[in-house]
């Protein structure tokens, strides 16, 4: 037996139902369907959207992943420059320390040219006088 009472898909369906009840219950069953496939046609948009915003969620979190990591990698390349400048600065006064060093050094070492040379200038102007004074060697 069919299950009855008013608004039940299945009432008055029997043959002997005068035609208007039948076509009422046949709309009542079409607009129930019609309401059914918007419902579905509904509920797969949100589930479209659900899967969409999961989608994007993962792709948001891959992006302030690789925001993070960029931002690690500019601290580091900046840590980097920093320690790279420095020595460079290092090496530029160490250059700038030998550069004096070398002056002093080639300074010196004219100097002490000249000093040697006068110095033998007089060592040998000493051994002549001394050769003199005592003769030539016999």
């Amino acid at each position: 037996m069919r299950p009855g009472g008013p608004g039940n898909i299945w009432t008055n369906l029997n043959d002997d139902d005068p035609g208007e009840n039948k076509d009422m219950n046949w709309q009542r069953n079409t607009d129930s369907d019609i309401e059914l496939e918007k419902d579905q046609a509904a509920l797969s948009k949100i589930n479209e959207n659900i899967k969409k915003k999961k989608v994007c969620t993962q792709e948001e979190d891959n992006i302030k992943k690789l925001i993070h990591e960029i931002s690690e990698r500019e601290k580091a390349i900046s840590m980097w420059n920093k320690e790279v400048t420095e020595f460079l600065n290092k090496i530029k006064k160490e250059r700038e320390e030998v550069g004096k060093l070398k002056q002093l050094i080639l300074g010196a070492c004219s100097t002490k040219e000249t000093t040697d040379v006068r110095t033998t200038k007089r060592t040998l102007t000493n051994t002549d006088e001394q050769t003199n004074r005592e003769g030539p060697e016999e």
